[in-house]
């Protein structure tokens, strides 16, 4: 809590008591539902809106996820990414220990993709991504162009899967269906209660092996707590609502896992 107190000592009692009024009513909402609500300003990083507000015309290249605090990491993160190390090393984190040889891999919901421009330069593999916004897209190419981006793609020619918080995709019945046998599921995403019981009941309906269920929740609390303390000296040039935008965004979601309402799990899956 000390990091939240810390950041909540630059707001008036007035400012308090709106941010945590808007964060109560938030946290009582469906993790999935949660990821669209409309809040100002908006406070996921899955919103067009956000995205066309602070990022898109921005001189500073951020990753859709809070990021993980990693002691030990097999990779010195290269100067162009000591920007942002939490998120680089939460996208690094997804392929740690698997089998990659002649892999096909696919970033699903790969947003705005700079991830699967990491994991491209760090491992050496070819990942591609694919999301339904064509804007994330277009922006993708541009900002990445060694990497492959699509806006629909066959499931089917790939072997691994990621889901970097959108694991809300795999519940669709169509989306199961639309997967070979024997694909790896990789996913890294927060869980309320119930959606942490719904995918684990979808597990078992569909026979899937559960390779690997990991908490991460401190690792990604903690770098939550160190954007929100840093991200202002970390991007002295950047206007600071925009810098406010995504501390907001940590903030809400730091609350969230503060209160218990969500918890970060890591799954390993084979279909």
């Amino acid at each position: 809590m000390v990091y939240i107190n810390n950041f909540m000592s630059n707001f008036t009692p007035a400012q308090l008591d709106e941010i945590f009024g808007k964060l109560s009513s938030y946290a009582k909402t469906n993790i999935r539902e949660s990821k669209v609500k409309p809040m100002n300003p908006p406070s996921s990083l899955s919103s067009s809106v956000f995205f066309e507000q602070y990022v898109k015309h921005i001189d500073w290249k951020p990753l859709q996820n809070h990021g993980l605090e990693q002691l030990h990491n097999k990779f010195n993160l290269e100067t162009i990414d000591q920007d942002w190390p939490g998120q680089i090393n939460a996208y690094l984190d997804l392929l740690t220990d698997i089998k990659l040889d002649g892999a096909n891999i696919l970033d699903v919901g790969c947003g705005w993709g700079r991830g699967v421009d990491a994991l491209r330069r760090y491992y050496d593999v070819d990942v591609h991504g694919v999301d339904i916004n064509k804007e994330f897209i277009d922006y993708a190419r541009i900002n990445y162009p060694n990497s492959k981006y699509f806006v629909d793609i066959d499931y089917k020619e790939y072997d691994v899967l990621l889901f970097m918080n959108s694991m809300h995709l795999i519940f669709s019945h169509k989306f199961i269906h639309s997967i070979a046998p024997g694909t790896l599921l990789i996913v890294s995403d927060f869980f309320t209660p119930d959606t942490y019981e719904e995918f684990k009941n979808m597990i078992e309906i569909e026979k899937f092996d559960c390779l690997l269920e990991k908490d991460q929740t401190e690792a990604v609390m903690k770098a939550m707590s160190r954007d929100i303390d840093t991200l202002s000296k970390r991007f002295n040039t950047i206007q600071p609502h925009i810098v406010n935008a995504y501390k907001h965004v940590q903030l809400n979601q730091l609350y969230q896992s503060e209160i218990g309402h969500s918890k970060h799990y890591k799954f390993v899956i084979q279909t």
